[in-house]
């Protein structure tokens, strides 16, 4: 490993599990090595601990974006959800007048036709949960 590499210990088998920080520096200084130093893709990989293609994936958005296509962005799933307030509360007043327990498969659809807005069985059970919703899992 060269001077500008990263020492991934056991603790740390792959970058992944660097904080983003971390993860930045070795994008801006993996894209150095193989631009500027003349580096080969799969000699940056290994030095970096990274994937041959994660090197030419970040090369080709350095020269799409320059630095800043580097940086580390927002980690995770995103806050709140697909609908809207207004949006729960329409479909919420059509559920509750619907007699007996509804299907996760029957709210995504209701969602579709209402809203135009497509969401998987699972997110459609976590909104009748969300909303206190008898719902049977089918």
């Amino acid at each position: 490993m060269g001077k500008k590499g990263y020492n991934l210990t056991m603790k740390n088998k792959d970058a992944r599990s660097l904080p983003p920080d971390k993860q930045e520096d070795i994008r801006k200084k993996a894209v150095h090595a193989v631009l500027k130093d003349g580096k080969t893709r799969a000699e940056t990989a290994k030095a970096f601990g990274v994937s041959r293609q994660r090197v030419e994936l970040w090369v080709k958005e350095y020269r799409k974006g320059g630095m800043t296509a580097l940086r580390s962005g927002k980690r995770g799933r995103p806050a709140g959800g697909a609908l809207s307030p207004a949006q729960s509360a329409k479909i919420t007043a059509i559920l509750k007048d619907t007699p007996g327990p509804v299907t996760r498969k029957a709210a995504a659809e209701l969602i579709k036709h209402e809203l135009n807005i497509e969401v998987s069985v699972w997110t459609a059970g976590r909104y009748l949960a969300r909303w206190g919703l008898k719902r049977r899992k089918t």
